[in-house]
């Protein structure tokens, strides 16, 4: 729905000055909005993959802070917080025990 509505602005509104002012003609226009169409969703799905990946070595972190400072509260325990970068082998090591 999102790339419809790009779309339809790119073909009117921007598409319509630039054939107009006859910078590209309308063939070569429609072919570069389709291939912007084919673009559009490979750089989203990228930018959104190294977005989610982030947040979930953060969301990782969190959980296991959190495991930790509960786990603390126990006597002859104490364990320091973890950084999000190291989490996941934080869980690893966990887990393998």
């Amino acid at each position: 729905m999102l790339l419809g509505a790009f779309r339809t602005i790119l073909a009117l509104t921007i598409g319509a000055w630039i054939v107009k002012n006859e910078i590209m003609d309308s063939a070569a226009w429609e072919q570069l909005i389709g291939a912007l169409m084919i673009a559009a969703p490979i750089i989203w799905s990228v930018v959104d993959k190294h977005i989610s990946e982030k947040y979930a070595k953060e969301r990782e972190s969190v959980a296991l802070n959190a495991g930790i400072t509960i786990s603390n509260r126990q006597p002859n325990l104490i364990t320091p917080p973890v950084d999000p970068v190291d989490a996941p082998a934080a869980i690893k090591s966990v887990a393998a025990q």
